[in-house]
Parts: structure tokens; C-alpha cells; sequence
């Protein structure tokens, strides 16, 4: 009775759902997934106990996982980034112009921060503190190795050398994650203006060598600042 007991009270624990256990990746992205929840809910400063409270697992269940919370952030923002790399795709691969993918990649990140503002701050503030350089976090890491795909292809067509894709990918995703850092506590100015002044900030810079010249951005309203500072 005993051991019957205790497998009932084990069983009814939260976070082990009636039936067989999920495999280890299944359990993983269920984790995962409730840890975003849980972060949206909380704040990017919650703890690692206060994430597996609210997501309703067991502290033990959490960190079986993700030893940290340095861990877990590298795997929500490996999540997230592929989440986002996928979004440039679809997004670029429709663009009528290497211009207009940039702008659909800059905004497909903005919109990742007014939408989900506690998980970016979790992964781009909270992670600053674990010891690795930026670029080594696995949030801008992916999305600057996605942009510079993105820059290659673009030089490529445009007949242009794509050696700087690299730097350029790189330098692209540190503008753009400092402006949005500084972007989801003002919001200064909508998010809309906020993605033209990026675009014409450095497309004014990689136009000419993407064989297209400089000039408002394209889906930019010619009479914002980003149009106006291009005529």
C-alpha cells in the first residue's frame, strides 16, 4: 500500500502527464515551450524556480534539461532564432528586391521583440551575464549568420564579391539589436519608422554594392524620416 501510494503522489506530480514518459527531445521541447510561457507571464528576470513553478514541472524536471539558467537560454534562443531564420526566409525568398528582403528581415526581428518583449529581454539582457561574448549567444549568432546568407546571395547576384557577407551579417544584427534593446523600453517611435530607419541607415551603406544605388527604402513611406533622409 505503501509503494502503491507513493507512485500515486508521484505520478500526480506536475509537469508528468498520465501515460508513458516523452522522449528525452519531446520532453525537451515541451520545456522549452512552457518556459516561454512562463517568462512571457513573469519577466525576463525570473528565476529557474520561479520558470518551473509557473510552467507547472518539477525543479528537477527543469534542470535535468538545462543545468542552468544560462542553458536554458541557449536553448530558447536556439528556438527562437530558428523560429526567426525561417521567417527571413519565407520573407526574403517573396521580396520584390534585396532591399525589401532586408527590411523583411529587420522587421521580422522587431516584431520578435514587440511581440514577446520579456523573452528577448531574457535572452539578450539576462544572457549578457553568463560570461559569453555576443556573438557566441545563439540568438544573434543565428540571425547574423542569417543575414549573411542573405548578403551573399545579394552580392552574388548583383555580380558583386560576397567576402564582406560575414562583417556586413554581423555588423546588420548588432545595429539591429542595440536599436531594438533601446526601441522596447522607449517606444519612441512606431515600430513601422523604426524598421525604415534601420533599412535606409544601412542600406544606404550596401546598396551600391547589391548593384541597386541608394534611395527610400522599399515599403517605406517616402514622407517618413527614413524617405526623407534618402531624397
Amino acid at each position: 500500500m505503501v509503494v502503491s501510494s507513493r507512485r500515486a503522489s508521484e505520478a500526480a506530480r506536475p509537469g508528468r502527464p498520465a501515460g508513458p514518459r516523452p522522449d528525452p527531445a519531446e520532453r525537451r521541447a515541451l520545456l522549452l515551450a512552457a518556459a516561454r510561457s512562463a517568462i512571457v507571464e513573469l519577466g525576463p528576470d525570473a528565476t529557474m524556480a520561479d520558470i518551473a513553478e509557473r510552467a507547472g514541472f518539477a525543479k528537477p524536471t527543469l534542470y535535468a534539461a538545462f543545468a542552468d539558467k544560462a542553458a536554458l537560454a541557449t536553448g530558447l534562443g536556439t528556438l527562437v532564432a530558428d523560429e526567426l531564420r525561417a521567417a527571413i526566409a519565407v520573407g526574403v525568398a517573396t521580396a520584390p528586391s534585396p532591399e525589401a528582403g532586408l527590411r523583411l528581415a529587420i522587421d521580422a526581428f522587431c516584431r520578435f521583440a514587440e511581440r514577446e518583449t520579456a523573452v528577448f529581454r531574457f535572452l539578450v539582457q539576462g544572457a549578457a551575464g553568463f560570461g559569453r561574448s555576443f556573438a557566441e549567444r545563439r540568438l544573434p549568432g543565428a540571425v547574423g549568420g542569417a543575414m549573411a546568407d542573405l548578403l551573399a546571395a545579394g552580392l552574388r547576384t548583383a555580380g558583386s564579391d560576397p567576402g564582406p557577407a560575414p562583417v556586413w551579417g554581423y555588423a546588420v544584427m548588432g545595429a539591429v539589436f542595440m536599436a531594438a534593446d533601446w526601441w522596447v523600453d522607449t517606444r519612441a517611435v512606431p515600430r513601422a519608422s523604426l524598421v525604415d530607419q534601420l533599412t535606409s541607415l544601412l542600406w544606404r551603406g550596401m546598396g551600391p554594392a547589391l548593384g541597386t544605388g541608394t534611395g527610400t527604402p522599399d515599403g517605406a513611406d517616402p514622407d517618413s524620416p527614413a524617405g526623407e533622409a534618402c531624397r
